[in-house]
């Protein structure tokens, strides 16, 4: 099934790409008949078993469901099992969380389209890989993605439609002059001293958790994204599958499996992940990587220590920024956001929790194990995203503090934002974090069993 990467787009110059995906041609593609998804055979022969097979992804048997594990009260024992008092039959067959009282249904299933059921994550997965691709599939630190205009259309359509509703437009001017104001020291930073900042009586720092969330979210305008993120389709469409082993740039080969994948969103469009698994079914601890400026999510793999993690039995989902070139792409987006009352953080942290949301549907991942990652750029996104919901971190890893101003030779880069920029110094004081933080130096250099460690000790093996 084909599906256009841009819908409602003027007509778009789209890179027609020759994949070699190791989905098979086969005639009897997995999950194309009745128990394929979970006979233990790889039935097409690409490498890819049952629920592993993105053929397999929208099958019931790989789909998760509210409490579907080994213990609680969603499983095959105790007191929630069809035998014993919670049975349907009995004395006890209209109470308990597993009879067929219509008071007490059976739990939601976690992920699928809200078109085809009752679920919690409105998530579909493409049964066919794409063929079509905006992206490069393979390269280094960056492959020429960051800098052509082709990269900012979903964003400069997201931002046209979404500011009759949601903007608070200014004109270049009024941008312009915030912009003059920080440079020349005009905007104080809000301080990190604790009591009374302000005479009133209440001390002012350090401040609560939400109140620091709500600074972020009314600054960034990001509200408006988070509200029914989890009922706005996303669809997940494969790319590129190396089955049991994937290449670096340098020719070396590395043990796991790496999934190159579409995420298309109504709202920013299509972004790439790059995921890579350890061997076996899982599920996995999990770390998102966020890469810094000029690099794309093959570059974060070769160069910030990526490739190790299936070793040491983490999955790695690795986002390709767009617009990330630190110049003449990354300027016109990020204008465009600030003129039209958004922000290119607000954005940044949307993707990201978009790959959560990914993750979280699927069986051979264990998102309740998250950590995060970033490099330079990556690590504005990330220091914001842990107070933006601390609630689905169990660890972080920054190696750049970030003032949220970023004007360099008259060129904006994305993480400027003169409604953050005052709180800056409050955001990147990470002893009021509740996710716990590991601060290492500038791209991580020496620290690689460091950060190896610090996610073992939070995520487990």
């Amino acid at each position: 099934m084909s599906r256009s990467l841009h819908p409602g787009h003027p007509t778009l110059l789209v890179l027609a790409l020759g994949l070699s995906l190791l989905w098979s041609c086969h005639s009897d593609p997995e999950g194309n008949q009745v128990g394929e998804c979970e006979d233990g055979i790889d039935n097409d022969s690409n490498g890819a078993i049952d629920c592993l097979d993105p053929r397999c992804w929208g099958a019931p048997s790989c789909q998760l469901s509210g409490d579907d594990d080994d213990s609680g009260n969603d499983d095959d024992s105790g007191d929630d099992d069809d035998s014993g008092d919670d049975d349907d039959s009995g004395d006890d067959d209209d109470s308990g969380d597993d009879d067929d009282s219509t008071t007490n249904p059976p739990p939601t299933s976690l992920c699928g389209p809200f078109s085809e059921g009752e679920f919690e994550l409105n998530v579909r997965s493409e049964d066919e890989p794409l063929t079509l691709w905006p992206w490069v599939l393979a390269g280094g630190a960056n492959s020429g993605e960051f800098d052509t205009i082709f990269y900012a259309l979903d964003y400069l359509d997201f931002f046209a439609r979404a500011e009759p509703q949601y903007g608070r437009p200014i004109s270049p001017g009024e941008l312009n002059a915030q912009l003059e104001a920080i440079a020349t020291d005009q905007v104080g930073l809000y301080p990190i001293w604790e009591g009374d900042w302000d005479g009133d009586g209440v001390d002012d720092y350090p401040m609560s958790e939400a109140a620091l969330r709500d600074v972020i979210v009314d600054g960034s305008n990001l509200g408006f994204l988070l509200d029914g993120l989890n009922e706005r389709e996303l669809v997940v469409q494969p790319a590129g599958l190396s089955a049991g082993s994937f290449q670096t740039e340098d020719g070396q080969s590395h043990a796991g499996s790496q999934i190159i994948l579409g995420l298309h969103d109504p709202w920013v469009g299509t972004l790439q992940v790059i995921l890579l698994l350890p061997d076996g079914p899982g599920p996995h601890p999990v770390v998102i990587g966020h890469p810094g400026h000029f690099e794309n999510a093959f570059g974060f793999r070769d160069h910030r220590d990526g490739y190790n993690y299936p070793s040491r039995g983490l999955a790695l989902a690795i986002i390709s920024p767009r617009a990330y070139d630190g110049y003449t792409t990354e300027d016109l987006v990020t204008r465009r956001a600030l003129m039209g009352g958004f922000s290119m953080m607000a954005v940044r942290i949307y993707e990201l929790l978009l790959v959560h949301k990914m993750l979280r549907c699927r069986p051979d991942i264990d998102a309740e194990r998250l950590g995060l990652i970033g490099h330079s750029g990556g690590s504005g996104v990330g220091n914001l995203a842990i107070r933006v919901a601390p609630e689905i971190f169990d660890a972080y890893v920054s190696d750049n503090l970030n003032s949220y101003f970023n004007w360099v030779d008259g060129a904006l880069q994305d993480e400027t934002d003169p409604a953050i920029y005052p709180w800056s110094e409050v955001i990147n004081d990470f002893s009021t974090s509740s996710v716990p933080v590991l601060e290492v130096p500038y791209a991580f250099e020496n620290e690689y069993q460091q950060i190896a460690n610090f996610f073992s000790a939070y995520l487990g093996p």
